[in-house]
């Protein structure tokens, strides 16, 4: 099961890749990695290692234990309330001083794009590490990205695609966007 889904992730994030390059050309494709780039990062920091620790906690909880589950929703709330958004926030503050030569639109869509990826990130991260825990690692892998993330690499992919086929203006916000909207479906979810 693991296999299948890294592959097919390797293969939606080679798609992602290659089509974020056709779409931007050479200046502004490594802006598109470095945004991606500085999301991961910022949303594995905003995470506080609670991701870590609840894999763990869950995968000893007794399903029956009713303060110990009380005990892993507090630490996800605190992230999930508190700290994946105030480093959304501050990583969005950076991206729209980073973005100072494009227009006030994309700089807004850019922006607040690098955010939404940041909060996403992590709870794509969050999740995926507690449906390990209870032992749901197909789910699991199919949704993180470092073990699989077959279906938001895939789903990255094709809007990226859409983006480059029916609106190439758009270019390193439109890219951007199609990312943040190919994680929001299946973390949503």
């Amino acid at each position: 099961w693991f296999s299948l889904s890294y592959v097919i992730a390797i293969a939606g994030y080679l798609g992602l890749s290659a089509a974020a390059g056709r779409l931007l050309g050479p200046d502004t494709f490594g802006y598109f990695i470095i945004a991606l780039t500085l999301a991961m990062v910022a949303g594995q920091l905003g995470l506080l290692g609670v991701h870590r620790s609840g894999l763990r906690e869950a995968a000893r909880l007794e399903r029956e234990d009713v303060e110990q589950l009380a005990e892993l929703r507090r630490g996800v709330r605190a992230v999930v309330l508190v700290s994946l958004p105030l480093a959304g926030v501050v990583t969005g503050m950076i991206a729209w001083l980073l973005a100072s030569d494009q227009t006030t639109t994309d700089r807004i869509v850019i922006s607040l794009s690098v955010a939404a990826l940041v909060v996403l990130n992590g709870l794509q991260k969050l999740w995926a590490n507690y449906l390990r825990g209870f032992g749901e690692v197909r789910i699991a892998s199919m949704l993180e990205g470092r073990s699989g993330g077959a279906v938001v690499a895939v789903m990255q992919a094709v809007l990226v695609i859409v983006v480059w086929q029916l609106f190439p203006t758009w270019g390193l916000a439109g890219a951007l966007a199609a990312v943040v909207l190919g994680y929001a479906i299946p973390v949503g979810w």
